[in-house]
Protein backbone atom coordinates (compact mmCIF):
# COMPACT_ATOMS: atom_id res chain seq x y z
CA UNK A 1 0.00 0.00 0.00
CA UNK A 2 0.97 3.73 0.91
CA UNK A 3 3.24 2.79 3.27
CA UNK A 4 5.29 0.63 1.03
CA UNK A 5 6.09 3.72 -0.85
CA UNK A 6 7.23 5.94 1.47
CA UNK A 7 3.52 7.88 1.61
CA UNK A 8 3.42 8.32 4.94
CA UNK A 9 6.85 8.95 6.00
CA UNK A 10 7.69 11.96 7.79
CA UNK A 11 9.68 13.17 4.94
CA UNK A 12 6.42 13.01 2.76
CA UNK A 13 4.27 14.21 5.43
CA UNK A 14 6.18 17.21 6.39
CA UNK A 15 6.61 17.85 1.98
CA UNK A 16 2.66 18.27 1.69
CA UNK A 17 2.55 20.24 4.80
CA UNK A 18 5.17 22.42 3.38
CA UNK A 19 3.18 22.75 -0.11
CA UNK A 20 -0.21 23.23 1.38
CA UNK A 21 1.28 26.58 3.12
CA UNK A 22 2.78 28.05 0.40
CA UNK A 23 -0.41 27.79 -1.53
CA UNK A 24 -2.44 28.95 0.94
CA UNK A 25 0.02 32.14 1.07
CA UNK A 26 -1.41 32.61 -2.86
CA UNK A 27 -5.45 31.97 -1.49
CA UNK A 28 -7.25 35.52 -1.92
CA UNK A 29 -7.46 37.63 1.12
CA UNK A 30 -10.88 35.47 2.21
CA UNK A 31 -10.06 34.55 5.56
CA UNK A 32 -11.74 34.07 9.39
CA UNK A 33 -10.25 37.83 10.06
CA UNK A 34 -13.01 39.78 10.47
CA UNK A 35 -11.84 43.28 9.15
CA UNK A 36 -11.40 42.83 5.34
CA UNK A 37 -8.62 45.24 5.72
CA UNK A 38 -7.36 43.08 7.91
CA UNK A 39 -7.79 39.64 5.73
CA UNK A 40 -6.30 41.66 2.49
CA UNK A 41 -3.04 42.91 4.72
CA UNK A 42 -2.79 39.13 5.97
CA UNK A 43 -2.83 38.07 2.28
CA UNK A 44 -0.43 41.09 1.75
CA UNK A 45 1.96 39.58 3.90
CA UNK A 46 2.07 36.10 2.64
CA UNK A 47 3.04 37.62 -0.57
CA UNK A 48 5.76 39.63 0.78
CA UNK A 49 6.97 36.53 2.33
CA UNK A 50 7.00 35.14 -0.82
CA UNK A 51 8.43 38.07 -2.62
CA UNK A 52 11.59 38.42 -0.11
CA UNK A 53 12.55 35.04 -0.52
CA UNK A 54 12.96 35.38 -4.04
CA UNK A 55 14.88 38.57 -3.80
CA UNK A 56 16.81 36.46 -1.13
CA UNK A 57 17.49 33.85 -3.70
CA UNK A 58 18.04 36.59 -6.72
CA UNK A 59 21.69 37.75 -5.47
CA UNK A 60 23.54 34.75 -7.14
CA UNK A 61 22.24 34.31 -10.18
CA UNK A 62 22.64 38.67 -10.24
CA UNK A 63 26.12 38.77 -9.07
CA UNK A 64 26.76 35.89 -11.87
CA UNK A 65 25.35 37.72 -14.39
CA UNK A 66 26.86 40.98 -13.44
CA UNK A 67 23.22 42.49 -12.48
CA UNK A 68 23.98 43.18 -8.87
CA UNK A 69 28.19 44.56 -8.16
CA UNK A 70 29.27 43.01 -5.01
CA UNK A 71 29.96 46.35 -2.89
CA UNK A 72 25.99 46.63 -3.41
CA UNK A 73 24.80 43.53 -2.46
CA UNK A 74 24.83 45.46 1.68
CA UNK A 75 22.14 47.78 0.52
CA UNK A 76 20.35 45.43 -1.26
CA UNK A 77 20.54 43.13 1.85
CA UNK A 78 19.66 46.32 3.73
CA UNK A 79 16.69 46.71 1.80
CA UNK A 80 15.20 43.16 1.82
CA UNK A 81 16.02 42.92 6.13
CA UNK A 82 14.04 45.91 6.19
CA UNK A 83 11.50 44.90 4.61
CA UNK A 84 11.14 41.26 6.30
CA UNK A 85 11.30 43.23 9.59
CA UNK A 86 8.20 44.97 8.43
CA UNK A 87 6.62 42.17 7.48
CA UNK A 88 7.03 40.22 10.53
CA UNK A 89 5.83 43.17 12.93
CA UNK A 90 2.50 43.38 10.67
CA UNK A 91 2.25 39.78 11.34
CA UNK A 92 2.72 39.96 14.60
CA UNK A 93 -0.23 42.86 14.74
CA UNK A 94 -2.62 40.99 12.64
CA UNK A 95 -2.25 37.84 15.47
CA UNK A 96 -3.12 40.24 17.92
CA UNK A 97 -6.39 41.36 16.27
CA UNK A 98 -5.37 45.34 15.39
CA UNK A 99 -7.83 46.94 13.01
CA UNK A 100 -6.37 48.02 9.74
CA UNK A 101 -7.32 51.44 7.68
CA UNK A 102 -7.33 51.70 4.14
CA UNK A 103 -4.06 54.09 4.76
CA UNK A 104 -2.52 51.46 6.76
CA UNK A 105 -3.26 49.31 3.44
CA UNK A 106 -1.58 51.55 1.21
CA UNK A 107 0.91 52.42 3.63
CA UNK A 108 2.10 48.95 3.42
CA UNK A 109 1.57 48.33 -0.66
CA UNK A 110 4.04 51.61 -1.00
CA UNK A 111 6.75 50.37 1.53
CA UNK A 112 6.95 47.50 -1.27
CA UNK A 113 6.87 49.79 -4.25
CA UNK A 114 9.65 52.04 -2.29
CA UNK A 115 11.49 48.86 -1.56
CA UNK A 116 11.40 47.51 -4.65
CA UNK A 117 12.36 50.45 -6.86
CA UNK A 118 15.58 51.02 -4.41
CA UNK A 119 16.38 47.15 -5.43
CA UNK A 120 15.80 47.91 -9.00
CA UNK A 121 18.14 51.60 -8.70
CA UNK A 122 20.88 49.21 -7.15
CA UNK A 123 20.21 46.21 -9.97
CA UNK A 124 20.24 48.12 -12.98
CA UNK A 125 17.47 50.70 -13.17
CA UNK A 126 14.89 51.31 -15.58
CA UNK A 127 16.97 48.94 -17.50
CA UNK A 128 16.35 45.55 -15.02
CA UNK A 129 14.37 43.39 -16.87
CA UNK A 130 12.04 42.72 -13.49
CA UNK A 131 11.43 46.76 -13.53
CA UNK A 132 7.58 45.57 -14.80
CA UNK A 133 7.39 43.75 -11.59
CA UNK A 134 6.19 47.51 -10.20
CA UNK A 135 3.21 47.17 -12.04
CA UNK A 136 2.00 44.03 -10.54
CA UNK A 137 1.60 46.04 -7.50
CA UNK A 138 -1.06 48.66 -9.68
CA UNK A 139 -2.73 45.44 -9.82
CA UNK A 140 -2.93 44.50 -6.40
CA UNK A 141 -3.89 48.22 -5.62
CA UNK A 142 -6.74 47.70 -7.70
CA UNK A 143 -7.57 44.89 -5.83
CA UNK A 144 -7.22 45.66 -2.05
CA UNK A 145 -7.02 49.61 -1.97
CA UNK A 146 -10.44 51.96 -1.84
CA UNK A 147 -10.49 54.70 -4.81
CA UNK A 148 -9.23 57.76 -2.83
CA UNK A 149 -6.08 55.68 -1.52
CA UNK A 150 -5.83 53.52 -4.84
CA UNK A 151 -5.43 57.06 -6.80
CA UNK A 152 -2.48 58.24 -3.97
CA UNK A 153 -0.63 54.82 -4.50
CA UNK A 154 -0.76 55.00 -8.50
CA UNK A 155 0.72 58.29 -8.66
CA UNK A 156 3.08 57.10 -5.74
CA UNK A 157 3.79 53.89 -8.24
CA UNK A 158 4.71 56.84 -11.23
CA UNK A 159 6.76 58.61 -8.99
CA UNK A 160 8.76 55.38 -8.11
CA UNK A 161 9.19 54.54 -11.65
CA UNK A 162 10.63 58.08 -12.64
CA UNK A 163 13.08 57.61 -9.84
CA UNK A 164 14.20 53.90 -10.74
CA UNK A 165 14.53 55.47 -14.26
CA UNK A 166 16.80 59.08 -13.13
CA UNK A 167 18.49 57.88 -10.26
CA UNK A 168 19.11 53.56 -11.27
CA UNK A 169 22.77 52.34 -11.34
CA UNK A 170 23.41 50.39 -14.47
CA UNK A 171 25.87 47.90 -13.89
CA UNK A 172 28.18 46.33 -16.28
CA UNK A 173 25.97 43.20 -17.28
CA UNK A 174 23.72 45.55 -18.57
CA UNK A 175 25.68 48.20 -20.17
CA UNK A 176 25.36 47.23 -23.48
CA UNK A 177 21.70 46.28 -23.52
CA UNK A 178 20.54 50.22 -22.15
CA UNK A 179 18.00 51.65 -24.53
CA UNK A 180 17.43 55.55 -24.84
CA UNK A 181 15.87 56.75 -21.54
CA UNK A 182 13.03 58.40 -24.02
CA UNK A 183 12.15 55.24 -25.46
CA UNK A 184 12.35 52.94 -22.20
CA UNK A 185 10.50 55.38 -19.94
CA UNK A 186 6.91 55.48 -22.38
CA UNK A 187 7.63 51.57 -23.27
CA UNK A 188 7.38 50.48 -19.88
CA UNK A 189 3.51 52.09 -19.48
CA UNK A 190 2.76 50.26 -22.65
Amino acid sequence: GHDDLGLRSPEFTSLSLMKNRVLALLEPPLTRLGDGNAAKLAWLVGLRWIALGAQVLSILPALQFELLEPERVPAFLAVVVALALLNAVTAGRLRRGSNVSPIELGAQLFADIAALSLLLALSGGAWNPLVPLLFFHAGLSALLLEARVSLVFFWSLVACLALVQAFGHVPPGLENARVSPAVLFPAQFL
